[in-house]
């Protein structure tokens, strides 16, 4: 009863430069979490390009699990954001994965955004900045 979706965005450069072991451990970190409060439904993996003034390539994860209320949400983005991450221990839930993730994201330039509703579910997403290789 819980489906998978991916969705990579045709625009992506087949090749960029990057520490792909921290990537994908962030990813999995994110699948591990949706997985955890979405016993039906879905989860969706995307990766697309962003173009503009800081181009890079964004990368979702969302569910549509039990979603976050409005205050647990807040006080979970700031124990990221200060990187405290004893309220997301002590809490349950997320736990210091989120954390942990964002402090990698952040020596890559980049950080955690979320979003969510209860009963909706849940977008966990970051932004690389590309590095094409040179050719």
């Amino acid at each position: 009863s819980l489906h998978f979706h991916f969705a990579w965005d045709k625009q992506l450069p087949k090749q960029i430069t990057g520490d792909e072991r921290k990537v994908t451990s962030v990813i999995i970190e994110l699948i591990k979490n949706a997985y955890s409060f979405t016993q039906q439904g879905h989860i969706a993996i995307a990766a697309e390009r962003v173009d503009g003034t800081n181009p890079g390539i964004r990368i979702s994860v969302s569910d549509s699990g039990q979603g976050i209320g409005e205050e647990k949400l807040k006080r979970i983005q700031e124990a990221i954001a200060q990187g405290d991450q004893t309220y997301l221990r002590v809490h349950g839930g997320l736990g210091i994965g989120l954390a942990m993730c964002n402090d990698i994201l952040t020596l890559m330039h980049s950080r955690l955004d979320i979003s969510s509703q209860p009963d909706e579910g849940t977008c966990v997403s970051f932004t690389l900045p590309i590095e094409e290789p040179l050719e």
